[in-house]
């Protein structure tokens, strides 16, 4: 919700969340810029560039909780931080969850070459 908008090249960022204060259960709005979050950002690039290179062949899967408009053998980039999944199964459960997501449509797509 704060990382990869700005990822994603958004200077700032709001969204409402609960306050980690025992008996407060109240959203509160909160607000980021690109400063706050940029040290997270520069902590997960570098843990994942640690992470050893799939294996050639291996397919990722990504469920999608909104329409990709691309079609089959198509190009598309993901920016920011993208989860992905070996397993096709959890990548549909994730993709299927109603009460996630803004849109009712749902995609579910495979990375073939990476």
């Amino acid at each position: 919700r704060f990382v990869n908008p700005i990822a994603r090249g958004r200077d700032r960022v709001e969204f409402e969340d609960y306050p980690f204060l025992p008996h407060k259960m109240t959203k509160v709005a909160c607000v980021l810029d690109k400063a706050d979050v940029t040290p997270y950002i520069r902590v997960l690039s570098a843990a994942l560039s640690k992470l050893p290179p799939i294996a050639s062949g291996q397919w990722l899967w990504r469920g999608h909780r909104r329409r990709i408009t691309k079609g089959i053998g198509g190009v598309v980039v993901l920016k920011g931080f993208t989860s992905v999944t070996r397993d096709r199964d959890e990548a549909i459960e994730f993709g299927i969850k109603a009460n996630e997501g803004r849109s009712g449509e749902r995609t579910i797509s495979v990375v073939v070459e990476h």
